[in-house]
């Protein structure tokens, strides 16, 4: 006897997003407060470094978002519509997406604290633990809108250790970003 979850599994198709998707990209992301625009898929989408897979029932129920620096890949998105959860789709979307990254030195990726037993039972690793922070005002330093400068991608390959120039150019267009007064970093921040 095949389970009900078994029989779903194998009506499920996982593809490449397409534009006439990301309405619906959208609703799913503040579906899960999630603060995603349209420019945001289309700056993935123009950095030539970026596929969005979605996992599609008769309708898109879940997505992830893999990008492609080289000798590292990088997961990001992954998100399966609430009522779809528990029975596979988000371990279907994550396999594929290793899949597709192929044979890279590091796959890698952020996860919430309560994500962290799903990635660990499909056979991530912990690598380090990094904080997430909310900006709540109060710039110091110096803002620029679309500022983009070469101690970005110098700061962003030291913490990270690889290349994301363009992403991040891309990013920086769309935003602000600040920089701190007399010290390295900068953070770049989007209206909303």
């Amino acid at each position: 006897m095949v389970s009900t979850s078994a029989m779903r599994l194998r009506i499920l198709k996982i593809r490449i997003a397409n534009r006439e998707d990301y309405d619906r990209l959208l609703s799913l992301s503040q579906e899960e407060c999630w603060n995603y625009e349209l420019k945001d898929f289309l700056i993935m989408e123009r950095s030539g470094c970026s596929k969005t897979l979605v996992a599609d029932h008769g309708g898109i129920i879940g997505m992830i978002t893999l990008l492609d620096y080289g000798d590292i890949g990088w997961i990001s998105n992954l998100l399966v519509e609430k009522r779809w959860r528990k029975i596979g789709i988000g371990r279907s979307l994550l396999m594929e997406g290793i899949r597709m990254l192929g044979r890279k030195k590091t796959i890698a990726l952020f996860s919430t604290q309560e994500s962290l037993p799903f990635y660990l039972k499909n056979g991530l690793a912990v690598d380090r633990d990094l904080y997430f922070v909310k900006f709540l005002g109060g710039l110091e330093g110096s803002v620029k809108k679309g500022g983009w400068s070469e101690s970005i991608e110098r700061m962003d390959r030291l913490c990270f250790g690889y290349r994301r120039g363009r992403l991040l150019r891309l990013l920086a267009e769309s935003g602000s970003v600040v920089y701190p007064k007399d010290r390295e970093g900068f953070a770049i921040i989007r209206p909303g």
